[in-house]
């Protein structure tokens, strides 16, 4: 019999997710992965995305974001 204090606890899942199809992606600049991972339920929805962690990133680096990435190599790839 568990306590009471097991209800609060979490469950640890992982594994595949059961569900729809959906896209994974990472955002990257010059070949390196840029924030979090990417789902969404078609390309174009990945893509806003993407393009709204790459203003997220910028802006969390103020001043410094043209110092940081000099160039525009970012990249949106796309993982399955």
């Amino acid at each position: 019999m568990g306590s009471i204090h097991d209800a609060a606890k979490e469950d640890d899942v992982s594994g595949v997710i059961v569900g729809g199809d959906y896209l994974v992606g990472i955002l990257t600049y010059q070949g390196r992965q840029q924030g979090r991972q990417l789902y969404a339920a078609n390309g174009g929805e990945l893509f806003e995305k993407a393009f709204h962690l790459k203003r997220e990133i910028l802006a969390d680096c103020g001043d410094a974001a043209h110092l940081i990435y000099e160039t525009n190599e970012w990249q949106l790839k796309i993982l399955s």
